[in-house]
């Protein structure tokens, strides 16, 4: 019998912190992705909701797994924001005025 997402993951019913398995787990999904799925913003964006409603993401955990997954140490931030910039900026603005005192 497969297992389900949920049943996968054993610490659905524990509070979610930096060092959980859902965290860890979406991090891995987002290392896996190919070279081309890393520039499609829309593909990631779909990830992400997926995963948001699956295993109850905040915001702050959505930009830690967006940050971690998308820019692990093979693949340098600097040359790489402008792909997935409009990602971290669509988190800001999902935020409303919460996102926009983080900048300040």
């Amino acid at each position: 019998m497969k297992k389900s997402k949920k049943d996968e993951v054993s610490d659905l019913d524990e509070d979610l912190c930096f060092s959980s398995r859902r965290i860890d787990k979406i991090i891995a999904v987002f290392n896996g992705f190919s070279k081309d799925e890393l520039k499609d913003n829309e593909y990631i964006q779909q990830v992400l909701d997926e995963n948001k409603l699956t295993y109850g993401l905040n915001y702050e955990f959505q930009h830690y797994v967006c940050l971690c997954g998308l820019f692990p140490p093979k693949r340098n931030i600097v040359k790489n924001w402008k792909h997935n910039q409009e990602i971290f900026i669509n988190l800001v603005k999902a935020e409303g005025k919460v996102g926009v005192e983080h900048f300040l």
